[in-house]
């Protein structure tokens, strides 16, 4: 019987829902028309941005067996030691932190880009800065809940705002907060299983995005070279100059031998004899640090070599055709969902107050 109760309530209840949506008909559908008006106001007001990706395969060499195999011990034979060590790497953990950087992302601003929409190739910074006006959703947030943020900051006069400086140290207001947005338009993803990382950018102009996607590979790939080869090539340079040293040393000592003979051709005195061993030890000394210098540079040019990375590009940069966002159409409905929403918690919170006894 309780059970007949309950069920025979719910179904009243749903009954009278129902009449109540349909006696708010005519407000739910006059809300949800100007809500859905007002969201397609807003999605037209609404910059287009372009999303350009880039999947790029990293070879680590440095983590490779020894390629030469049998000709490894045949250069240990000669003095050339050419085993791997231990690879002075930059983790691909790092490259979204490095990606996003402030030195890199003003790099990736002054680099020259072409914009189709002005037929023209500026910098990132400049067309951000003087070519894109706030859109709609942009007003929106500026003049809401970035409203409070506005005030303080006119409070306290923080920052000089168009205070620009060339220095690596010192940057302007404006310039910070261009970074600070710049910086949203890209996204890193490391796969662990392949070593694939995936590189997405977002600009307002669909051949911008892929240009400064490939800008932007290609200045990674080259910090990251970079820091791998960094202690290999400083090594690579110190010995280079060392063989040079050596090498005219070794001549030197020849040639100083050589004269020392050929003036002192009938002379056979043990002063002669002591000296003449004494310039033979001096070259035989110069030609083994000379022949070592020799096997350490090539040793260091295979180092080099080996701790290079290699780059892979598994699915280029392309101009993308469609825009990825705004989704209008989901704007739209979302739009018109608030609106029946309002019309109908605003009825029930009237029926709820009406129910109140404020007599007490």
């Amino acid at each position: 019987m309780n059970q007949q109760n309950i069920n025979h309530d719910d179904n009243i209840d749903l009954i009278k829902i129902l009449m109540d949506l349909w006696r708010m008909r005519r407000s739910i559908f006059y809300s949800t028309v100007i809500f859905s008006v007002i969201g397609m106001l807003i999605g037209l007001g609404i910059r287009p941005e372009y999303k350009a990706s880039c999947k790029l395969l990293i070879e680590d060499v440095g983590n490779s067996k020894n390629p030469l195999g049998k000709l490894g011990g045949l250069a240990g034979l000669a003095g050339i030691n050419f085993s791997v060590g231990a690879s002075n790497a930059v983790s691909s953990r790092l490259y979204p932190q490095i990606i996003t950087s402030l030195p890199f992302q003003r790099k990736l601003l002054e680099a020259p880009i072409f914009f189709s929409d002005i037929d023209s190739t500026i910098t990132s910074k400049v067309y951000l800065m003087n070519f894109i006006r706030p859109d709609a959703l942009e007003v929106i947030k500026r003049y809401t809940i970035g409203l409070p943020g506005r005030l303080m900051a006119l409070v306290r006069g923080v920052g000089n705002w168009e205070k620009t400086d060339t220095s690596k140290f010192v940057i302007s207001k404006r310039e910070l907060i261009l970074v600070e947005k710049f910086r949203k338009r890209f996204e890193v993803i490391f796969d662990d299983q392949t070593n694939i990382v995936s590189f997405t950018c977002q600009m307002p102009d669909p051949h911008a995005s892929a240009y400064l996607t490939e800008t932007l590979v290609d200045y990674l790939t080259a910090e990251i070279t970079s820091f791998k080869i960094e202690k290999a090539r400083q090594n690579l340079n110190f010995i280079q100059e060392q063989h040079i040293v050596a090498e005219k040393k070794y001549l030197a000592e020849q040639q100083l031998l050589a004269d020392f003979i050929d003036g002192n051709r009938n002379i056979n005195t043990n002063a002669f004899k002591v000296e003449l061993q004494h310039l033979h030890n001096n070259a035989n000394v110069s030609l083994e640090v000379y022949r070592s210098l020799a096997g350490q540079l090539e040793q260091a040019k295979y180092n080099v070599n080996e701790k290079t990375p290699v780059f892979t590009i598994i699915e280029p940069t392309i101009i993308p055709v469609d825009k990825d966002s705004p989704n209008r159409l989901f704007i739209i409905l979302v739009s018109g969902a608030i609106g029946a929403s309002i019309v109908i918690l605003a009825s029930y919170l009237r029926t709820l107050i009406t129910k109140i006894d404020w007599t007490v």
